[in-house]
């Protein structure tokens, strides 16, 4: 998994399997997020203390889709949350990553609009 990965994405907590271990070089999960928690945790482990992920290609836990962090209502708490952590342990990395997201997503939408037209 990448920062950019991270920065874009998360994993969802509730299909992973995490060793005792990890809470304890890591810490348990900032509980002053109301919803980006989880993710601060797994931005940590893997990005900062370069902890090992597996993929697992079977399922795990079945999800219905209306929780909080994927609720429209919540996007712009989300997205405080995840920068809060972003300048608090990557400072230096978020101008790079806003420019690398927004070239991806505009390379998308560019390549996007060039299929629809043929």
């Amino acid at each position: 998994m990448t920062f950019y990965y991270f920065y874009t994405y998360f994993i969802a907590h509730n299909c992973t399997f995490i060793k005792r271990q990890l809470f304890k070089t890591v810490g348990l999960y900032d509980e002053k997020y109301k919803i980006a928690s989880d993710w601060k945790f797994f931005l940590l482990a893997v990005c900062k203390y370069n902890c090992t992920t597996n993929w697992l290609n079977i399922t795990i836990s079945t999800m219905t889709e209306g929780g909080i962090s994927n609720n429209p209502e919540y996007k712009g708490l989300v997205e405080e949350e995840r920068m809060k952590i972003m300048q608090e342990h990557f400072p230096a990395f978020i101008e790079d990553y806003k420019c690398l997201y927004n070239y991806r997503h505009n390379s998308f939408k560019k390549n996007l609009r060039g299929i629809l037209k043929d």
